[in-house]
């Protein structure tokens, strides 16, 4: 499938640039779907330049059952996008349709007229037709997962100008499918007990996997279906239901990558980690990053997070070596490190349940490895600086018991005075244990960007000479 837009190396390092209509505005977005055979590409036209977007959910209603995956245009490093699969109801009613739930965080592109590729869909089943209704719903949301705008959006086919398949039955009580237009759904049984109400299923996954659950939103009583598929190369490692206080739900494994769990009487979470399948021979694969070439200083390093499996490309092509890194992607690479242990609930009130850092901050958190800001957030998007890296990884190795070098005077460097009072001993310390040289100016630069070259060199490092990594 082509994809119709590039994305911008910005975005790559996590950070979107998106617009909204305006407060009455008369236009509305469209979502237009190019079909070739079971593959849909999914683009969205109309949105104007006003504000910023940071992440897109997307309802959209399918014509019958089916079994669908979504690949991103593009994925940095740890954002994980989220698709979720159930039936449609209309009214009290089940239909035999399909609702498609996609959340994409960080990861689409708005250009010059307003478009957003977000990605294609797969269809397990290709020898049918796939229509879609012709509205759904779109949520945008800024950085810290506010709200910024929320409503219907129409859908199409790519190159029509009316939608191919009018919506059934429209906030009836009735639905069927789309050839026959008879009602064929049934009621749906309510658990003894059940409250009637419906809790939301979403999915949290470190990357280099999917998790799909159905149905994704569920009374209480009901039985969950939660599928765990890994990318080539990759296998998963732990996977985990948490209830909205952060309590493990009992998880019954089923074979074949498939789990299941009865829905508590509130939201909940399924949180999945993949790691790299060293049995595998697609993880011992060399790179074949295009903007990595040998002779670059940062060649080794690279090839040294990417065979360890703590970072992996923004694409199939391309590592964005010079794109910054933020404070999210780091905790999230200790916390594979460390297996990705199950910690409490968040501590933050700008870090919400549900995204791809969400456990890992909650663990640096609750061992001391980090603290956030004065105002008691931790700015997950924020690029994270060089003596933010540093105090990350000197409290990382303090929670781990490793051996640490006497903090080195930084008197030599011109700007040591520019150093935070808390990241004194830290970048002291990482001048001494040989993970921080200073720049070719002669100077710490602390409150400078820590680019995705810089942070793969500084983790290599550190694994080498203090975790005893090969």
């Amino acid at each position: 499938m082509n994809i119709k837009k590039n994305l911008s190396a910005l975005l790559a390092a996590g950070m979107l640039a998106g617009m909204l209509p305006a407060a009455g505005a008369a236009a509305s977005p469209v979502v237009e779907y190019d079909m070739a055979g079971q593959f849909a590409d999914l683009t969205i036209t109309g949105l104007p330049a006003d504000r910023q977007i940071h992440s897109v959910q997307l309802e959209l209603t399918v014509d019958g059952l089916h079994e669908i995956e979504f690949t991103p245009v593009s994925l940095p490093e740890g954002s994980a996008p989220r698709i979720s699969l159930g039936k449609v109801v209309r009214g009290e009613n089940e239909t035999n349709d399909t609702a498609v739930t996609i959340y994409v965080d960080s990861i689409v592109s708005i250009v010059d007229d307003q478009q957003i590729s977000l990605g294609t869909l797969k269809f397990a089943n290709a020898e049918v037709e796939h229509t879609f209704d012709s509205s759904g719903k779109i949520i945008l949301l800024n950085e810290h997962q506010n709200r910024i705008s929320e409503g219907p959006v129409s859908v199409r086919k790519a190159g029509s100008t009316e939608p191919e398949k009018p919506e059934e039955n429209p906030g009836g009580s009735t639905g069927g499918n789309n050839s026959s237009g008879s009602s064929s759904g049934s009621s749906r049984p309510t658990s003894s007990g059940s409250s009637g109400k419906l809790h939301e299923v979403s999915t949290s996954q470190s990357g280099n996997g999917s998790v799909r659950v159905s149905p994704s939103d569920a009374e209480k009583g009901d039985t969950v279906t939660v599928t765990a598929k890994p990318d080539a190369g990759y296998k998963l490692q732990s996977i985990a239901v948490l209830d909205s206080s952060g309590r493990e739900i009992d998880l019954t494994e089923r074979g074949d990558g498939t789990f299941s769990f009865i829905m508590p009487d509130g939201k909940v979470t399924v949180e999945a980690v993949f790691v790299p399948d060293t049995n595998s021979a697609a993880q011992t694969a060399p790179m074949s990053f295009a903007d990595v070439p040998a002779h670059e200083w940062y060649y080794s390093a690279v090839s040294y997070v990417y065979q360890h499996g703590m970072m992996s490309g923004t694409s199939a092509a391309a590592f964005s070596p010079n794109v910054p890194t933020n404070r999210a992607m780091i905790v999230s690479i200790l916390h594979r490190l460390e297996g990705s242990p199950a910690a409490g609930g968040g501590t933050f009130p700008d870090v919400a349940a549900g995204q791809y850092y969400t456990g890992a901050v909650a663990w640096a958190a609750s061992n001391g490895i980090v603290s956030g800001y004065s105002n008691g957030q931790f700015r997950p998007d924020d690029i994270i600086t060089r003596e933010q890296l540093a105090s990350i990884l000197y409290r990382y190795a303090q929670y781990k018991g490793y051996a640490l070098a006497a903090p080195a005077a930084l008197s030599g460097f011109s700007d040591a005075a520019d150093v935070s009072p808390y990241a004194v001993d830290p970048m002291g310390w990482a001048v001494a244990q040989g993970l921080v040289s200073g720049t070719n100016r002669g100077t710490l630069d602390p409150a400078g960007g820590a680019t995705r070259a810089q942070a793969a060199s500084i983790l290599m490092r550190f694994c080498q000479t203090l975790a005893n990594m090969p």
